[in-house]
């Protein structure tokens, strides 16, 4: 199926409730940030796209820097990817991706707050409650280290696809905005993210589905 162009902008925003929680889970096959009870995310399209609600957020990696996004770009893999999950509204579901890429150091500080409870959830079904950033996915989105790699210049370009979800139930109604521009984590964030255990006790270093031969129709947007 080929992908709605829509409007001009990649933009997203993203907002939350005041006094915001989350909860990281390890799904035994997946790591996943949800809202906690009383909390609500949302997203703002400036394309076309109707305002939705976030659903839960995911991360995926792989055992090395150049083996862990689903989504390659001119052949080339990330070590990982933070995708975002919306709410079926009309019969689809919103998907966005950011690709990571692993750099030796320094750490990347907009990330403390979810490595702080990676060992919270290094074994299999474990659940840990924490603030949420102030201001939401937003402060997730961008480095500490790369002056110019802000949440605006990371969300200024993304390219819109129509495709799958990525682990089961692996639905076929996804449209997908991937943002090509990546922020970076740092080698020992990583390897937490690697130490992780999934069923039957092995590292959870294979999160992520192997990018799959497609060529669809890409919308290209850019702010």
């Amino acid at each position: 199926m080929h992908a709605p162009c829509g409007g001009a902008s990649g933009v997203a925003e993203f907002q939350q409730t005041k006094d915001a929680s989350w909860i990281i889970h390890n799904t035994g096959r997946l790591v996943i940030i949800f809202p906690a009870h009383g909390t609500t995310m949302w997203t703002t399209f400036k394309d076309g796209r109707p305002n939705l609600t976030v659903r839960y957020m995911a991360l995926k990696w792989g055992s090395n820097a150049m083996m862990g996004s689903e989504h390659s770009f001119g052949g080339d893999r990330f070590a990982g990817e933070f995708q975002i999950f919306h709410h079926e509204v009309a019969g689809e579901i919103q998907a966005l991706s950011f690709m990571i890429r692993e750099r030796l150091h320094p750490d990347n500080g907009r990330w403390n707050s979810i490595f702080a409870k990676i060992p919270a959830v290094s074994k299999l079904w474990k659940s840990s409650l924490f603030k949420a950033p102030t201001n939401g996915i937003t402060h997730l989105i961008g480095d500490t280290v790369r002056s110019g790699y802000t949440p605006n210049f990371i969300l200024g370009l993304g390219v819109k696809y129509r495709g799958s979800l990525t682990s089961p139930p692996c639905s076929q109604n996804v449209v997908w905005t991937i943002y090509p521009r990546t922020f970076q984590l740092s080698s020992r964030q990583m390897q937490q993210l690697r130490g992780i255990r999934m069923e039957g006790g092995l590292a959870m270093s294979g999160s992520m589905r192997p990018t799959q031969q497609y060529n669809p129709q890409l919308c290209l947007l850019r702010s």
